[in-house]
């Protein structure tokens, strides 16, 4: 049975603000969600006279769409309610799941208003939240077996790349690797890293299957990745080729579970979803990929 897990924001309005400055502190935030788990937004009280100016607390919530083919981004409102006086707003992981799959919404957009007696809104930062591919499986590592189309040192790559994210996420376990360095296989499902001709697709892809069963709802399956041989690939930083490292390193975070990133504060991350030719900042991996991934491996 998932556990209920709990995104918080703090919200602490004043009313000699700057409207376009609002005090926002959120100690706790996780900008990746596990599938189907709920999100209580909670906001505080201000100090006793500001909080008798305030008539009441809205909450909006919008999701966003991002048309892989054309690049443009669309979005909506799925939440938008007066939540009175309360302080907090629950939504539950099927309320956001629907949203996933019906719309394709990956990431949602949170803003906290407090609007007060006479009828001016002051409204909190903006807060992002990413739903996961889906949920890390706890119970054995995601074992790669490759195929034929590497060098050997792309293989070792490979393999260094799992290691970089075990190592980073500390949980005293291996979360993804590699066979035959692995302490034991996925004996289920094979997971594949290969490489082969996409003239449609992108640079490398990253397809996931996973399982509806009520034991072990979204928990990943099978995972393989494919990488593009149509691109000039290299195994060190090259100007005007792409370096093999740089790539799977994203790669395998989506086999953890984390969504590309398109936004334009997001542009250093790990799992930003664009790369160019001689990139190589993916390689060492963002601080927020690695609290993500640890919240999405836990």
């Amino acid at each position: 049975m998932l556990a209920v897990v709990f995104f918080t924001v703090i919200l602490t309005v004043a009313v000699n603000a700057a409207p376009e400055d609002p005090l926002l502190i959120a100690p706790k935030q996780y900008f990746e969600q596990q599938r189907n788990v709920g999100i209580l937004i909670m906001w505080s009280k201000t100090s006793a006279v500001e909080y008798n100016d305030i008539d009441h607390f809205v909450v909006k919530v919008r999701g966003f769409y991002l048309d892989p083919n054309t690049g443009t981004e669309t979005s909506s409102i799925v939440v938008d309610v007066n939540a009175g006086s309360k302080l907090s707003y629950s939504m539950t992981g099927s309320f956001l799941n629907r949203y996933y799959e019906d719309n394709g919404y990956e990431k949602f957009r949170i803003c906290i208003g407090a609007v007060m007696k006479n009828g001016k809104a002051w409204w909190s930062e903006e807060r992002y939240i990413y739903i996961a591919y889906h949920n890390t499986p706890v119970d054995k590592p995601i074992s790669f077996h490759i195929y034929n189309g590497f060098t050997s040192e792309s293989k070792d790559q490979i393999y260094y790349a799992c290691q970089n994210w075990n190592n980073a996420l500390n949980l005293g376990r291996e979360v993804v690797n590699t066979y035959p360095y692995s302490m034991g296989t996925n004996k289920i499902h094979e997971n594949i890293v290969t490489k082969k001709s996409n003239p449609e697709g992108g640079m490398m892809t990253t397809y996931i299957r996973y399982s509806y069963k009520s034991s072990s709802l979204y928990k990943m399956a099978e995972s393989d990745i494919i990488v593009n041989s149509n691109y000039s690939w290299v195994n060190s930083p090259t100007p005007g080729k792409y370096y093999f490292y740089n790539s799977i390193i994203h790669e395998i975070g989506h086999v953890i579970g984390l969504t590309d990133k398109y936004d334009s504060w997001a542009s250093e991350w790990t799992m930003y979803g664009r790369a160019a030719a001689g990139e190589s900042k993916k390689n060492t991996l963002h601080s927020q990929d690695i609290k993500n991934a640890q919240y999405l491996c836990n």
